[in-house]
């Protein structure tokens, strides 16, 4: 049965059939369509629509068909390799996915959607991690999105070893509207001494590329390998120095960089590549260095850091080494940004951000678990003046703010992201109301304006597969009240929260109230 025989009519005709269900359904007179129903209407819909004739698989199971109703992803962002399925699962797309045996790939059904996406601007995500030791499969997958290759806007390459990308960009040598490029060399590769990382290896040509994340050295002559005319936005993972230089040369338009160091010996790197990249990135607006460690930060801060720099981060492994260098960056003219951030800190994360009234920002976090030395960290915050912005996460260790020295005057916005959103209820944000904002606590922040719930993990980008947070009104006002003292709260702005009880009560206690980005009024 084809999905093309059936008409917008016919499945409202069905929706009404069903008391409490209805659905509102874009074009199905081609494959390229987009639903928007409900949970039980989609699964009558599956009844009679075999996932086969829009999609290439004959079974699949609930999550997968529920990810194709839901969203225009099923044609315009082709996912691959990176599906997850419940135990017990018997789909048949299970093999090709990463959890399935590395030989295996969904090469057919990359084929079939290719050719039913017409031309349609493509975004692919591909996932080989498993696939280290089968290179023919990636030499397939190369010869098969070549034909397309001039309708892909984006693409993501996840991968367990550096001779994937270059396999790919053998065959395909040209990406005319290709405007951002993510690859990805698994970290364990290189820790481990398997694989140096060497992306690309022959010429090859991204006109329209503006943002390049990538892991891995420059095999050949930079300047006669690649160009990248409209690259504005750089992040790169690198074992030498004279990869950024590369990749700087090759962009004339840049104005931010992210570089993150893997390479404790990075401090034996050659002076003059490092004076050279310092030359390189002086007309750069934005540069942010990640993973900074004692062995690394002398040489990267004499090579990023520039008397004309905008806008300066500086990321840190440990939490003592932010702190000493915050004296040292905090008389800076130009903004910086100071990060404390440990490497296996997913898929919990904790943070703190704090922008003081020049704009000068600094952010503290850690990974899940971890114990912070709380009168270190309020030791930066006391440091950082006069605070207009404080963003942290929710963890077991909570900053005690009553015991600041002076009052944040300056304070006017606040944002509390959740570390687990389905371990963290209304209950526990209560004994955290009760613990943290004590009656002694309210005037650490007289000025506070926007208060911001955030129910998401700040890593978890997907947020499909997080359940929502779960918050009592109640709760929320005694929140409120602790932080105001009393008098309105002119903004609070919740994200991805499910509230319980009445919401009316809310605006006892907030002159706004935004829920997911809508307004809700007095009522």
């Amino acid at each position: 049965m084809n999905i093309a025989k059936y008409s917008s009519t016919t499945l409202l005709s069905a929706a009404q059939e069903e008391p409490g269900l209805s659905a509102s359904v874009a074009s199905v007179s081609r494959p390229c369509c987009t639903f928007s129903v409900p949970q039980e209407l989609r699964e009558m819909i599956w009844a009679y629509l075999p996932m086969r004739d829009c999609f290439g698989v004959a079974q699949v199971c609930r999550e997968w068909r529920a990810c194709a109703l839901s969203s225009s992803r099923l044609w315009r962002n082709v996912d691959f390799f990176a599906k997850q399925h419940p135990d017990g699962c018997a789909c048949g797309c299970k093999h090709y996915d990463k959890s399935g045996p590395p030989i295996d790939t969904n090469l057919v059904c990359i084929r079939t959607v290719l050719s039913r996406s017409s031309s349609l601007p493509l975004s692919l995500n591909i996932n080989i991690l498993g696939l280290r030791a089968h290179g023919a499969a990636v030499l397939e997958l190369s010869r098969v999105l070549q034909p397309h290759a001039a309708r892909i806007r984006e693409m993501c390459i996840a991968t367990g070893s550096s001779h994937a990308v270059p396999q790919i960009f053998s065959s395909c040598s040209s990406f005319p509207a290709l405007r951002r490029l993510t690859c990805k060399l698994d970290y364990a590769v290189v820790w481990g001494g398997h694989d140096k990382g060497s992306f690309f290896w022959n010429p090859f040509e991204l006109p329209c590329l503006e943002y390049l994340d990538v892991f891995g050295s420059v095999a050949v002559d930079g300047q006669r390998s690649f160009s990248l005319p409209c690259l504005h936005t750089l992040r790169c993972t690198f074992l030498d120095p004279a990869d950024i230089l590369i990749y700087v040369q090759n962009a004339p338009r840049l104005k931010a960089v992210t570089v993150e160091c893997v390479d404790v010996s990075f401090p034996d790197g050659d002076p003059t590549v490092l004076a050279a990249v310092r030359n390189a990135l002086a007309g750069v607006d934005t540069v942010e260095a990640v993973g900074l460690v004692p062995e690394t930060e002398g040489p990267i801060l004499d090579m990023l850091a520039a008397s004309s720099r905008r806008n300066l981060a500086l990321n840190y492994d440990t939490l003592a080494i932010a702190v000493d260098a915050y004296d040292t960056l905090r008389d800076l003219q130009a903004p910086v940004q100071l990060s404390f951030e440990r490497r296996a800190c997913e898929p919990k994360y904790h943070a703190v951000t704090v922008s003081d009234q020049r704009g000068l920002t600094r952010t503290l976090s850690s990974e899940c678990g971890s114990l912070w030395d709380n009168s270190e960290l309020l030791n930066i915050i006391e440091l950082a003046g006069e605070l207009s912005a404080l963003e942290w996460g929710l963890t077991d260790c909570l900053f005690e703010f009553a015991t600041l020295s002076q009052p944040q005057e300056h304070l006017r916005t606040m944002v509390i992201h959740w570390a687990d959103p389905a371990a963290i209820d209304y209950q526990d944000l209560t004994e955290w109301a009760s613990s943290v904002f004590d009656s002694s606590a309210h005037h650490v922040f007289p000025a506070l304006e926007t208060l911001c719930i955030d129910g998401r993990c700040r890593v978890w980008h997907d947020t499909l597969r997080v359940p929502k947070a779960l918050l009592s009104v109640t709760t929320v006002r005694v929140a409120i009240t602790h932080l105001v003292s009393g008098r309105k709260l002119p903004i609070l702005e919740l994200r991805h929260v499910t509230l319980e009880g009445d919401v009316s009560l809310l605006h006892r206690d907030v002159t706004a109230l935004f829920v997911d980005g809508q307004r809700l009024g007095p009522t």
